[in-house]
């Protein structure tokens, strides 16, 4: 007769006998009538749980400064019974949190967690490194807990060991929190002085002297957009009012600084000095910096606009706002078009328009227009991935209409949340080696009309000169060509008004489209010289744009 028979174990491990006999209930056991017994050694080994670990190695910071990161190392094997699958949802991923003194969970924003390496099987070490351990933002002791974490849930509420480690957090020397009590305007004027209502808190643990042989000051640095340093130099130093002691603020109002003599973009970076030692953003204080437009005209301009569809949220497209915007509320399609009327006749070198999210156009035309009738095409782009922003040569203009020529292959509508426009000086004229009577064709912003060389084929020393009537700031020339008629090499030069010349560029084997940038350059006259033959085809330009680096920019409101 065969039986299938339930054992149960010992609760204790270790080694056993296990003896098997047939039992007359209330009688007798067999074997103590003579009968023979079963026996075979038994090894009872510990309960293994699905998930366990056992932490074998860690390097990693005992003290760290106040927000600062620093890096670790974590070896961890694993004991349990699963492995540890590095993808999928079941991943089992490496994290840590802070605790302080209290026992108490302190939330450290931007925490990062670590997915194992690899699979990890029962029994195999999983080793993370270069782990970045980011510290809570308060100063004092805390206990960092690393813990496994698989599904968004910590492993250690399942019974999964942690590994805990004692870290000293302290404040930095150096440390300011800067409050900005009047609003930075929209504009300021070139050269001239300005004024700021500051409030700044010591988060440092050294005092700030306000006197002494290293008083500590307040000082600013301009930049261009480019991140190179900027005049003017002459920088005013603010005195503090007295010692500011580690944790207290201090009132700083109308705080003069001087803007830049030229127009432009630029970044302004506000910062503490201690005189004879050290700038705080060089010791991970962070400095105060804020982006100024310098103008010598208001920015804001009464404009209106038309739109071939929701023309009532059409203002919504220069109201200043990025975050409202125009919504052509229906799937774009060729033929769509939006309409500004800047209210009077400006000279024009480039336009933008900002779309949030996916909503620029898949395809557009840009057109000029004096009188609303008469238009005439300046740029256009069959497929486009990304913010209107054309430049063309100066050009005269109140209408400015933007025409939607692709369709997207997806659900999408147009949307224009700001548009700018900038203003410019006419150029005094253009010369060309060849044909200089037709080289307005070249700079007139319009596309369909074109210079070239005509039937005298492409070769070394053909130049085109462009004389923009005054010394003005810029970084870059792009130059369009009817088809086949792109120089084979060219050279780009510039020169003030002493008609010295400096080159910038240089390609002596092009077949594409001239598009170059350069350092930023003052200059009036530019220059592309052709540098190599072509045997077959004349050299032609249809237009040729001049990137400016200091556009004066111009937000057009409805007019009250």
């Amino acid at each position: 007769i065969a039986l299938n028979a339930q054992v149960l174990l010992p609760a204790a491990p270790g080694a056993y006998i296990l003896q098997m006999d047939m039992v007359h209930e209330f009688v007798t056991w067999f074997q103590w009538r003579g009968s023979p017994v079963y026996e075979a050694p038994v090894h009872a080994r510990p309960a293994v749980p699905d998930y366990a670990a056992e932490w074998l190695t860690y390097v990693g910071p005992e003290r760290l400064v106040v927000g600062r990161s620093a890096a670790a190392l974590v070896e961890v094997k694993n004991t349990g019974a699963l492995p540890w699958p590095q993808t999928g949802a079941g991943a089992v991923r490496l994290g840590y949190r802070w605790l302080d003194a209290q026992g108490n969970e302190v939330v450290v924003p931007e925490v990062q967690t670590w997915v194992v390496p690899r699979l990890i099987e029962p029994g195999q070490v999983a080793t993370f490194r270069d782990l970045v351990v980011l510290a809570p933002e308060q100063p004092g002791g805390y206990r960092l807990v690393w813990d496994l974490i698989q599904a968004g849930t910590w492993l250690s509420s399942r019974g999964v060991a942690v590994m805990e480690r004692a870290v000293q957090v302290v404040a930095p020397e150096y440390g300011v929190v800067w409050q900005v009590l009047s609003p930075w305007p929209a504009w300021v004027p070139p050269n001239a002085i300005q004024h700021v209502d500051l409030l700044l808190r010591n988060t440092g643990s050294r005092t700030w002297t306000a006197g002494g042989p290293t008083p500590v000051h307040l000082a600013y640095t301009w930049f261009t957009v480019a991140g190179q340093l900027s005049e003017p130099m002459d920088t005013f130093r603010v005195l503090l009012p007295g010692d500011v002691a580690p944790g207290a603020p201090v009132t700083l109002p109308a705080v003069p600084y001087n803007t830049p003599a030229t127009l432009g973009s630029y970044l302004l970076r506000w910062d503490l000095v201690e005189e004879g030692v050290t700038w705080f953003f060089r010791r991970g204080a962070p400095p105060l910096e804020v982006a100024l437009e310098v103008s010598d005209r208001s920015l804001f301009v009464p404009w209106t606009a038309q739109a071939s569809h929701n023309q009532e949220g059409a203002v919504l497209a220069f109201d200043g706002d990025p975050l409202t915007a125009w919504n052509s509320t229906a799937n774009q399609a060729p033929g769509m078009w939006f309409q500004v009327d800047l209210g009077q006749v400006l000279v024009l070198d480039r336009f933008r328009a900002a779309s949030p999210g996916r909503g620029f156009p898949a395809g557009y035309r840009l057109k000029l227009s004096t009188d609303g009738q008469d238009w005439h095409l300046v740029a256009e782009k069959e497929q486009n991935w990304a913010n209107v922003d054309v430049a063309f040569a100066p050009c005269a203009a109140r209408y400015v209409r933007l025409e939607q020529t692709g369709q997207p292959s997806w659900a999408a509508t147009w949307v224009i949340a700001e548009i700018t426009v900038s203003a410019t000086d006419a150029w005094a004229g253009a010369g060309a080696s060849h044909y200089a009577g037709d080289a307005g064709a070249a700079v007139d912003a319009r596309l369909r009309t074109a210079w070239n060389t005509r039937a005298v084929k492409q070769r070394p020393g053909m130049w085109f000169e462009l004389d923009m009537g005054s010394v003005r700031r810029i970084e870059g020339l792009t130059l369009d060509h009817p088809p086949n008629q792109m120089p084979r090499g060219y050279a780009v030069s510039v020169a003030g008004a002493d008609r010295s010349w400096q080159e910038v560029a240089r390609k002596d084997d092009n077949w594409g489209q001239v598009d170059v940038r350069f350092p930023e350059v003052a200059a009036r006259y530019l220059r592309v010289e052709t540098s190599n033959s072509s045997t077959y085809h004349p050299w032609g330009i249809a237009e040729l744009v001049v990137w400016r680096s200091s556009p004066v920019w111009l937000v057009g409101r409805q007019p009250a």
